[in-house]
């Protein structure tokens, strides 16, 4: 098996704990939850936590900087284009007679132009014409081209939570191939209308704990749900790059047949053995995972059964969608950065929203740890489990 190599660049991130890498890592490091009730929505007398964006911050940049912001606006739209700006000014132009492919996974992103557009025809009114392309995935990928002018290769993936990790292994996959030269990857989620709030709301399946901040607590005893975030993050790789930051070293995804909203531990578990196999690595050899792990009471136990499965108890595992919620396909391009940013720091910061350890978890896996100092694994692992049965796992080192 040819070993896999693509060697992160440059980065871009949004979500409710930051807009940039520092403020990103201060969050990370002092456990800054950014998660708040969601202004304006009620449901049966009462409001939802949400992990959304400070978008005012990010429509003034992207006005700064000479993007524009399609027209009728759509936050994932507007997200993407943040995400790919600041990732694209960190990097260096591409050199004459390369190719640059881009790569988008999201998952409920269409969802805020659908609700507009529904809600209009059901009044009585006429909808344009671009409403056909205005709710495809692939809009999003039209509007980052449009706004870069991005001419190479186009991918556009949503397999829930799994999509933006399932765009870094395609794009790993044709830097390999030779296919293209540079990938942008890109994953963004927003779906923060009444529609689909009422309809989390409805399933039981988001929290409403309080305080707002703590209301998302994987891991805890007390846990009720997981809290809806939006968001985006970018990455640029390419097969061999000064200054990188991480390097992608193995990945594996699978599904769950049979399954829409529940997880399986011996699907987790294989795509894990998966990702380990594929980066040539032993399992001993990871030192850091970060779970996918959001606060369903099923799904938190699943996943440590199947992290117990192919690790052992030892290896310290964490989740920073205690502090900005559930981002869904953009969830694992997100988590790979708050995880390069701890190995960059060398520091391993708790997971917090722990008021009491389940008995259900405790035992099975290392995630009631102690802030480590000088923590240098060589290697960890991403895992992005979602709806569907859709499952991914990745590992990764620093350059």
């Amino acid at each position: 098996m040819e070993e896999i190599k693509a060697v992160v660049t440059a980065m871009g991130i949004a979500s409710a704990i930051g807009l940039e890498e520092e403020e990103v890592w201060i969050s990370l490091k002092e456990g800054k939850s950014g998660i708040k009730e969601w202004p304006g929505y009620e449901y049966r007398g009462g409001g939802v936590p949400v992990g959304g964006c400070h978008l005012e911050k990010i429509k003034a940049y992207l006005n700064e900087n000479g993007v524009e912001i399609p027209v009728p606006e759509q936050r994932a739209v507007t997200l993407s284009l943040y995400v790919v700006h600041r990732a694209l000014s960190q990097n260096q132009t591409i050199r004459p007679g390369e190719r640059r492919g881009l790569y988008v996974g999201s998952s409920l992103t269409t969802n805020e132009i659908l609700s507009v557009r529904y809600g209009n025809y059901f009044a009585g009114g006429r909808n344009p014409a671009s409403s056909i392309i205005e709710g495809a995935n692939c809009y999003f990928a039209a509007c980052i081209c449009q706004a870069f002018g991005l001419s190479g290769p186009v991918v556009t993936i949503s397999s829930s939570c799994a999509s933006s990790i399932q765009c870094i292994a395609y794009a790993a996959r044709d830097l390999m191939l030779g296919e293209v030269d540079e990938a942008i990857v890109v994953g963004v989620d927003s779906a923060i209308t009444k529609p689909m709030l009422d309809t989390w709301m409805s399933a039981r399946i988001l929290s409403r704990l309080t305080p707002w901040e703590t209301a998302a607590r994987p891991f805890c005893r007390t846990r009720r749900g997981f809290v809806y975030a939006e968001g985006a993050g970018c990455i640029i790789m390419r097969r061999d790059g000064e200054g990188g930051k991480i390097v992608i070293r193995g990945f594996d995804f699978n599904s769950s047949p049979g399954i829409l909203i529940s997880l399986d531990a011996n699907d987790m578990a294989r795509c894990m053995i998966g990702a380990v196999e594929r980066a040539q690595i032993k399992r001993e050899d990871i030192g850091f995972i970060h779970a996918n792990a959001n606060g369903s009471r099923p799904g938190d136990v699943e996943e440590a059964k199947a992290i117990n499965f192919v690790f052992g108890n030892k290896v310290p595992v964490y989740t920073s969608k205690s502090l900005y919620g559930n981002a869904h396909g953009a969830a694992g391009i997100i988590n790979l950065i708050h995880s390069y940013l701890i190995f960059k720091h060398s520091l391993l910061p708790p997971n917090v929203n722990i008021f009491e350890h389940d008995p259900d978890i405790d035992g099975l896996i290392n995630c009631y740890y102690s802030p480590e100092q000088s923590f240098s694994p060589r290697y960890g692992l991403i895992n992005t489990f979602g709806f569907g049965g859709m499952n991914a796992s990745l590992v990764f080192s620093l350059v």
